[in-house]
């Protein structure tokens, strides 16, 4: 059929493989005793390739038992019908117009503010991807969601990390080096990106050649910065040891795992390389108060002294050059914030506990709940 051959052409591409597996859980459903007629249908909206990795998961632990769909397409949603439908991102209003009396869900898909969490799950029901109660709290306090429609279930895309499934990598590392990971956000203001472009490898690395460094930007970069983009496809083509992932699909954890140190600014990343106990150097923009992405009181900000944080970027290289040295040097605070930031929620099933809660909507029969 068409999608089975435009996935052929483009075996990577998450929009056809969405297509795919809705098509074959269709299938399924038809022939399945575990998934009868009345069983509750939910639907997933994809609106950006990089969420693929925090839905599909969750899609898959209903499949044996719920008709389902993913896909980034509204008028497939819509035809499809679901009671529940679950996002990623700030498009649940403009589909609660198509779909007024379905339930809506948002998934978390980052850990840190950046003003941006009642735009995206103010307009849904539910609050799932929240990684522990003191997380819950300050979302409540924080942003007016009443504590009902919180679910405390882990983070989906760190299942990988707390399981332990297997993480390859599309690139081959030098094994003899330590590794880099430069991962920095999309917001210009906020970014180490904006700070470091042609220079990245040299305040990366110093005078050092002996370090594999991967640059890995956020999904976004391509599109709104591509002056970014093209100063690091210089530098990962002209440096050796250096890679560049500009895949906007591409998940960031197996890239985590491979990394001695992490470098970054306010990007979600850094909470998630938490999971793995290793350092971290924070770059904080001179101009960050202007962007307004700028929330003080997110824990991007309140939590900076989990690793060593560079004000001014000349000084980036001894600082990494002094994190690799010294990785133990902030391990007392970053095992202080990795409990307060998952706290016993790290045995890998966070999709499966969001799977139990939408499931828990249909026997309870649930609706709509008032909007924030």
């Amino acid at each position: 059929n068409l999608c089975a051959a435009a996935l052929r052409l483009k075996p990577d591409d998450v929009f056809y493989r969405s297509a795919a597996e809705s098509l074959g859980a269709e299938a399924d459903h038809g022939q399945s005793p575990d998934c009868p007629p009345a069983a509750l249908r939910v639907g997933f909206h994809l609106n950006k390739p990089f969420h693929f990795s925090i839905l599909h998961p969750i899609f898959a632990a209903l499949r044996p038992h719920h008709p389902v769909r993913l896909t980034g397409e509204p008028a497939l949603l819509r035809d499809f019908a679901p009671l529940v439908v679950v996002v990623a991102d700030v498009q649940a209003r403009p589909l609660r117009t198509l779909l007024p009396q379905a339930i809506f869900v948002y998934v978390r898909h980052g850990l840190t503010s950046k003003n941006h969490l009642v735009n995206a799950a103010g307009a849904c029901d539910f609050f799932a991807g929240v990684t522990s109660d003191e997380i819950a709290g300050m979302i409540v306090r924080a942003n007016g969601f009443r504590p009902e429609q919180i679910w405390v279930t882990g983070h989906v895309p760190l299942d990988p990390l707390f399981s332990g499934a297997p993480l390859p990598l599309p690139i081959s590392l030098n094994p003899e080096n330590k590794t880099i990971l430069f991962a920095p956000t999309w917001n210009r203001q906020l970014s180490a990106a904006d700070l470091t472009r042609e220079r990245t490898v040299e305040l990366l690395r110093g005078g050092r050649e002996d370090v594999n460094v991967i640059i890995k930007p956020h999904p976004h970069t391509i599109r709104l910065w591509p002056d970014w983009h093209r100063a690091f496809q210089r530098v990962a083509r002209e440096r050796p040891n250096v890679w560049l992932v500009d895949d906007p699909a591409s998940d960031v954890v197996p890239f985590l795992s491979a990394a001695d140190v992490l470098v970054s600014d306010v990007s979600s990343v850094i909470f998630s390389y938490l999971a793995l106990d290793r350092p971290i150097v924070l770059v904080t923009h001179p101009e960050r108060a202007q962007d307004h992405g700028y929330d003080p009181e997110g824990i991007e900000w309140q939590w900076r002294d989990l690793g060593e944080e560079v004000t001014e970027i000349e000084r980036l290289p001894a600082a990494v050059a002094r994190t690799l040295a010294d990785p133990d040097r902030f391990a007392a605070r970053r095992a202080h914030y990795r409990e307060l930031l998952f706290g016993d929620l790290t045995d890998g099933r966070a999709a499966e506990r969001i799977a139990e809660k939408i499931r828990e909507l249909g026997k309870l029969g649930v609706r709509p709940l008032a909007k924030n």
